[in-house]
């Protein structure tokens, strides 16, 4: 599983995407797909990087927005990554939002 400090780690080297720094990695924490509209609430004890829709509330570890994901409610995290699009509030030590 990631931590919070291996995650932020692969963020910040060589301004790369997450998915492909962290493509032998990506077993280790849960993923939402591209093709993959989620409805409900999701809650995580780990990391979570989305790709697709999600229409509920979130909370874990570390959440990664991906570029062409979207995000309808709300945010509860340590770390979050914005490359993608989200409405709702958000509550986290630290909010990194990324040009798309």
């Amino acid at each position: 599983m990631f931590t919070t400090k291996s995650l932020a780690s692969a963020l910040a080297t060589n301004g790369q995407p997450f998915a492909q720094q962290a493509a032998a990695h990506e077993a280790n924490c849960s993923i939402i797909n591209e093709w993959l509209t989620m409805r409900g609430d999701l809650e995580s004890q780990g990391d979570i990087l989305v790709k697709g829709k999600v229409h509920g509330n979130i909370t874990c570890k570390m959440l990664i927005v991906d570029t062409d994901a979207m995000i309808d409610g709300g945010i509860i995290a340590d770390d979050v990554v914005i490359r993608g699009v989200t409405r709702g509030i958000i509550r986290a030590r630290r909010v990194r939002l990324e040009r798309t």
